[in-house]
Formats: structure tokens, sequence, C-alpha cells
């Protein structure tokens, strides 16, 4: 298949077109959404994600981008799904951008696994304090036994875990992910040759096809060129 053919077939080409017009302001607690939110959980929505921000680019954090967490938000708006995976949780950065697009499309759920017991606290606080415990399930623990025992498939899945074991998730979520779901793994340019396992697997498939989604420009950091931390995102055809 084709990238235009992967594009229109997985929604990929109105993707493109909403980040090529979504404005940067655009966050999960954004005045313009029609969902009520409380402004407690609005005031711990701004000053969780500007903490995490700064502590990233600040080199203390680890978690994923400003541009990667809107596209993320943007992807589970747009197939409308209704069950979320993520493996590797860190604090919720990730999953507090998609558990706000699920409460913005008024239901689903999200399930983050986390394997350090202290990050999965502070994550599950986290969420508490936003509100979003009501669309983010926390738990903690090895992800290949846990997702073992999840029935069901997912309609999207976010992998943010050891990059030299992708291929070893790879093997485990495949069958969890629902034909024409998504899967993602984010800094695909920057640890390509670390992933090239998982990119082999991937290529393995015949109902697989994979795009490199690069946010240009980063307006955490203004760069207009890096494609370092762009996402791999895989649709399962069949």
């Amino acid at each position: 298949m084709k990238r235009r053919e992967f594009l229109k077939a997985s929604g990929g080409a109105a993707l493109l077109g909403l980040l090529g017009v979504l404005p940067a302001s655009v966050t999960p607690v954004s005045a313009e959404s029609r969902v009520r939110v409380s402004k407690n959980h609005r005031t711990a929505r701004e000053e969780f994600i500007k903490s995490q921000e700064a502590e990233r680019l600040a080199g203390l954090d680890f978690c994923n981008t400003r541009e990667n967490a809107r596209l993320l938000h943007t992807l589970v708006r747009m197939r409308r799904s209704s069950r979320v995976l993520e493996v590797g949780t860190y604090y919720g950065y990730s999953a507090l951008w998609m558990g706000t697009a699920l409460e913005e499309q008024g239901g689903g759920m999200l399930t983050t696994i986390e394997l350090d017991y202290l990050r999965y606290l502070d994550a599950e606080r986290n969420m508490r304090d936003c509100g979003l415990d009501k669309y983010v399930d926390c738990m903690n623990g090895d992800a290949h036994t846990l997702i073992q025992k999840i029935k069901g498939t997912f309609d999207l899945i976010f992998l943010d875990a050891e990059r030299d074991r992708n291929e070893d998730y790879l093997k485990m979520l495949w069958p969890k992910l629902a034909p024409g779901g998504l899967l993602c793994v984010r800094s695909a340019v920057r640890f390509r040759y670390m992933m090239r396992l998982y990119f082999d697997e991937l290529n393995a498939k015949k109902d697989a096809v994979t795009h490199i989604v690069g946010t240009i420009p980063d307006t955490e950091t203004g760069d207009t060129f890096s494609t370092n931390e762009a996402m791999a995102i895989t649709w399962r055809m069949y």
C-alpha cells in the first residue's frame, strides 16, 4: 500500500490536515472545550502540564513532547477510540492528553501501565487531581504479565517503554490491537537504530502499514528542523 493510500485509509490525511491548522494554544484545558471542567481540575491540569514540560526541557524528566501528546489527543478524538492502552505511564503526561480526549468525546477508557511503583502512585494521584480518574485506569506491574490478563482489544496503543525491547512488546501487543487500530511509538527517529528489530517485525507483517509523523515546528523549543521525536504510527489493516 502506498503512502497516499495509507494516509487515506488510516485517517492520516485528516490527521496531517489537523496538524497543519491546529493552533499551538490548544491544550487539554482549553477554554474552547465544551466539556464542563471544574476550576480546581482545570488549574491542576495546567499546573501539571507546566511542571512536566519544564522538567523535560531542563533534562530532569523524560515525559513525552507536547507535540506528540497533542498528536495522541488528536488521534484518539479522530478515531473516537473507546479503548486505549498505554505502556509506560511515567507520571501521566501523555495519559492526561489522551484522557482529556476521551472526556471530550463523552466516554471511553485509557488503561495505562507503569512498572515503577512510586511513579504509578504519582500518576494515579495526578489523574485523580486532574479529574480524569473516570477515564484513566492506572495499573502497576510488568506489562508483559498484565496485558495478558486484559480481555478484548484496543483501538489505539501508545508504547512508551524500553526502546531496545520494542520488538518483544510488539509480539505481545499486536494481538491486542483491533483491526483498523493504531500503534504509536515516540522518538522513532532518535532511536531508529535501537528499534531496528521492531521495524523489521512490522515490515514483515502483511496487515501493518507504518508512517513516521514529525510535528514541526516544536512549540516548546521553537525548533523548526529536528524530527528526532517523530512518532511511528502503525495502522493494522485487518
